[in-house]
């Protein structure tokens, strides 16, 4: 899946099969030539705009049925029972109760189901009136992720933030005011940073670990795959400061009633059929397709079997932070037996950085698809099936393409280009090529 038509001097023998075989050099040439900004821009233009109008439906749809912010919510609420209760963080009925006044009558239960290490940045944020916090919040993680997108990105940086805001999990994300922006950002910028700046790296992807250790339980082979033994041993002493830190804090118990919660937070959403349609990991699949508790064990062996080889490729193998990402949060999705639909942007940046470090009509179109791949993740029941093609199709591009195709998709140097570059060739990424 070569972005150069770099065969075109080896002519086949006269066969039968000579004319089909011409005709196909001709189609792979004109793939790797260079798409023009006139068609690039225009094409991109469209699907923003209904992306954007999928975005208002869907978030008008959700505003309709429930509260906005109403993930937040329980995080807010963990945060002030932490600096009065924190014996019952981890009870279901206890924490719900306390947010009666905002959610009502609402039979479901609403339970904190974060590692306590998170609290460290909830009680501080808890401190505040519910909606003055929510506010500090969702504005907070939205500079994170466009400050992580930033970062990536070195090139045509407008169409990125545009596509950013417009993938239908980055909306959902805010509507929930969930978590997902601040993993993102933290996991991309200490991607980049891991070489130029290790104890960066180690801090934040320590820190995403502490937040959301589901999608980072392949973080310690990826690092290992990578070589990357410095990050590693700081991000390793940032969890274990922040865990002696909150079990200081809070008594050792508390992480003991973190892991016994989580059974019971995987059977309150995992067999709920509220939330099966939002659901997206293949452990989610396999109960929407009423697989027995044999059977779904088996599924996610299978997949995270497959997750841990990917992360060992694309880690030992390639230096391209794009592929390095996607296969990290992957391995952790593939394990996870429950994960909801916005956290899909969690692929967000890179799969945008594909898109704009690709020039040629193949790399354009191939990227553009694993981006379509991402948006479809939020219609119900599709998650699983969509991310595992996200996956499946980007880890292809990451293994199989020339190595000169992996250059231009590659995201190039550290140095920050304009925000509007268009089509212009990637120096840099000729110039790893050669």
């Amino acid at each position: 899946m070569s972005s150069y038509a770099e065969d075109q001097g080896a002519h086949a023998p006269e066969t039968p099969f000579g004319a089909p075989r011409a005709v196909a050099g001709r189609l792979s040439r004109l793939g790797a030539g260079p798409m023009p900004a006139w068609v690039r821009y225009p094409a991109f233009g469209l699907l923003i705009l209904f992306l954007a109008s999928v975005d208002w439906n869907k978030a008008a749809y959700i505003l309709h049925r429930q509260p906005f912010a109403i993930d937040y919510l329980p995080l807010w609420t963990a945060g002030r029972m932490a600096l009065t209760h924190p014996g019952h963080l981890y009870d279901f009925q206890a924490i719900t109760n306390a947010q009666r006044w905002a959610i009502g009558a609402l039979h479901r239960e609403r339970p904190w189901i974060y590692p306590p290490s998170a609290l460290v940045i909830f009680s501080p944020l808890s401190l505040a009136p519910f909606w003055i916090s929510t506010a500090v919040w969702i504005v907070g993680t939205i500079a994170a992720q466009l400050t992580g997108a930033l970062k990536f990105i070195s090139r045509d940086r407008i169409l990125a933030v545009a596509l950013l805001v417009a993938l239908p999990a980055s909306s959902l994300t805010v509507v929930a005011a969930q978590t997902t922006f601040l993993t993102a950002a933290a996991v991309a910028i200490a991607v980049m940073s891991l070489e130029r700046r290790p104890i960066v790296a180690g801090i934040l992807l320590g820190a995403a670990a502490a937040m959301k250790p589901s999608a980072m339980v392949a973080l310690p082979l990826a690092l290992i795959a990578a070589r990357a033994y410095r990050p590693m041993m700081v991000a390793a002493v940032t969890g274990a400061a922040l865990t002696l830190a909150t079990a200081a804090w809070l008594g050792p118990g508390v992480w003991l009633n973190w892991l016994e919660a989580l059974p019971r937070f995987e059977r309150v959403v995992l067999y709920d059929p509220a939330f099966l349609p939002s659901l997206i990991t293949p452990t989610s699949a396999g109960v929407t397709h009423h697989l027995g508790p044999d059977q779904l064990l088996a599924v996610r062996a299978v997949f995270v079997a497959a997750g841990a080889a990917v992360v060992w490729q694309t880690w030992r193998h390639r230096t391209d932070p794009a592929f390095r990402v996607i296969a990290l949060m992957a391995a952790g999705l593939f394990a996870s037996p429950y994960a909801m639909r916005y956290d899909a942007a969690l692929f967000a940046i890179p799969a945008v950085a594909l898109i704009c470090r690709a020039t040629s009509w193949r790399g354009v179109l191939v990227a553009a698809a694993a981006f379509g791949l991402l948006s479809f993740s939020i219609q119900p029941y599709a998650g699983p099936y969509a991310i595992t093609a996200f996956v499946a199709l980007t880890s292809a591009m990451a293994f199989f393409s020339h190595e000169r195709a992996r250059a231009r998709l590659a995201l190039a140097s550290a140095n920050a280009g304009p925000l509007w570059d268009p089509i212009a060739a990637n120096a840099e990424g000729d110039r790893a090529a050669a």
